[in-house]
């Protein structure tokens, strides 16, 4: 086995190790985007929903309430990292 193989088989290992840790969460995703950004959660649908693209997205939202946190957030975290008065 060639160094290259062997790091081939580890990085395979890595990646595989990874998605398996990311299926865990996928539910989770999922779940907070139809709530929260449905129109941007289309790399979390199934085969089986792609199908259905002309469906509405929107259908599970209650009120804006949590479009209107994650806004603030997204705001508020841009707000920490660039700060205006550095240049």
């Amino acid at each position: 086995m060639s160094i290259d193989s062997s790091k081939t088989q580890k990085f395979r290992g890595k990646m595989r190790e990874l998605y398996d840790d990311a299926n865990e969460w996928r539910a989770h995703w999922k779940e907070i985007s139809d709530y929260m950004i449905p129109q941007k959660g289309r790399f979390l649908m199934s085969p089986s929903e792609k199908q259905n693209r002309g469906n509405k997205v929107n259908s599970r939202i209650i009120n804006g309430t949590a479009k209107k946190a994650l806004r603030t957030l997204a705001a508020g975290m841009q707000g920490g990292l660039t700060s205006p008065a550095r240049p």
